[in-house]
């Protein structure tokens, strides 16, 4: 139960175990929630996401996911990240050719 959470007596290795965990999560009002998740797109180059509500109560949970769905229009997926050529089929390619410029 929430209230029960609310007063657990967390020992020092709890709490720093519990913040690494949450270190990446995104919490807050609707602009901050907007403004983190596109810092992670931008930061991950990723063209989507798949997001969890962690609440107690169903109506909690659903209205966060209301509120989601409203700022996600505002998010823009990074610009597309250019190829990194594969520089072992480059070399593969070019030990092919120097060796078939001598037949």
């Amino acid at each position: 139960m929430p209230e029960e959470a609310a007063v657990y007596p967390w020992t020092d290795l709890e709490r720093g175990i519990a913040r690494q965990a949450t270190a990446s999560h995104v919490v807050g009002s609707p602009e901050t929630v907007r403004r983190g998740l596109q810092e992670l797109l931008d930061a991950t180059g990723a063209d989507e996401l798949m997001v969890t509500t962690n609440l107690h109560a169903h109506a909690d949970r659903v209205r966060s996911y209301e509120l989601l769905a409203e700022l996600a229009a505002d998010l823009r997926a990074p610009a597309p990240r250019p190829a990194v050529p594969d520089r072992r089929v480059q070399a593969a390619g070019r030990a092919a050719s120097v060796a078939g410029a001598g037949s």
